[in-house]
């Protein structure tokens, strides 16, 4: 790998540390990696120009670095491999004060990094539940614990997108949308290292990562309602930030994401038990969310959650 990395990016390098198939080594007092690209290929022009307008504000985003012929992407063999600049080490948690480092993505932004935008929630989540449905028909026994809970998930799923579409509907008028750098999924397990991969971004609604930090801080038996209530004190949310929160909330993307592991045989199908186990502590935790907004802003309630507390 010495080899290819002083070919391709004229990097002389003394000391090489390999991870899996990742990639560590010091040059001049800077840190790379040199790590797979796992994304589609052609998200990768967008992904380069917004790490360009990241380096512009001073970010902490771990800069991309083009090989000689002026490419993000280095083929190693059949594997498409990105060169990263280091900003920031290993072994920091990130905390809900991460969060709040926004960085906004403008309207005349928006065309060249379309391809990275993951705003249209209710479409996704509609066309991911339709996939479980047809595909749960399909199983015949294979997966029982899927089986016997996944529709109590898919109605939660349901109620999330009728939320997010009647949010739409009634403050999109009021108040101008606004996105920003957002990950796909946050926990408060990630380190800052990966939090500041370039490759790991996407566009959305800037309450994407607090509300999958705050359902992972929920799953990891942290307190979710005391780093909500931190996050309300600080963050400038509007009750348009506050409906699309509660929404996402009630969306069980990490049912899903179980799911999934399932399903691609990473994760044993017991590991389904340690979700459906807190399905009411994780109604409860829905119905606290809601009165903390609550106070806040004039957010409607869920009917029937609030008539069970």
């Amino acid at each position: 790998m010495k080899n290819v990395l002083y070919y391709y990016y004229h990097l002389n390098i003394n000391e090489l540390h390999q991870s899996k198939k990742n990639y560590f080594f010091i040059v001049d007092q800077y840190s790379y990696l040199f790590m797979p690209y796992t994304r589609p290929l052609e998200e990768a022009n967008a992904l380069y120009l917004l790490n360009l307008e990241l380096a512009k504000s001073n970010s902490y985003y771990h800069r991309i670095i083009l090989n000689k012929e002026q490419q993000m992407i280095t083929f190693v063999g059949t594997t498409p491999y990105v060169l990263l600049q280091i900003t920031v080490g290993q072994n920091k948690k990130i905390t809900w004060k991460d969060l709040l480092h926004i960085h906004p993505i403008f309207s005349n932004q928006l065309k060249s990094l379309q391809v990275l935008t993951r705003y249209d929630w209710t479409s996704l989540w509609k066309q991911k539940i339709d996939y479980f449905e047809y595909q749960i028909m399909h199983f015949q026994n294979k997966y029982p614990l899927l089986q016997e809970t996944i529709f109590y998930f898919i109605g939660l799923g349901e109620n999330a997108i009728s939320y997010i579409e009647n949010t739409l509907q009634e403050e999109k008028k009021k108040t101008p949308l606004f996105y920003v750098v957002s990950h796909k999924r946050v926990s408060p397990t990630s380190e800052l290292f990966d939090f500041y991969n370039p490759l790991n971004v996407v566009i959305d609604y800037r309450v994407r990562d607090l509300a999958e930090y705050l359902k992972s801080c929920f799953y990891h038996d942290l307190d979710p309602i005391m780093e909500l209530s931190k996050v309300l004190e600080q963050a400038q949310l509007d009750a348009f930030d506050s409906r699309l929160l509660y929404g996402r909330l009630l969306y069980p993307s990490f049912y899903f994401d179980c799911y999934d592991e399932i399903i691609n045989g990473q994760v044993p199908m017991e590991e389904i038990l340690k979700i459906t186990s807190k399905i009411d502590d994780y109604e409860h935790f829905l119905y606290d969310a809601y009165e903390l907004l609550h106070a806040y802003f004039e957010i409607p309630p869920i009917p029937w959650l609030i008539k069970k507390f």
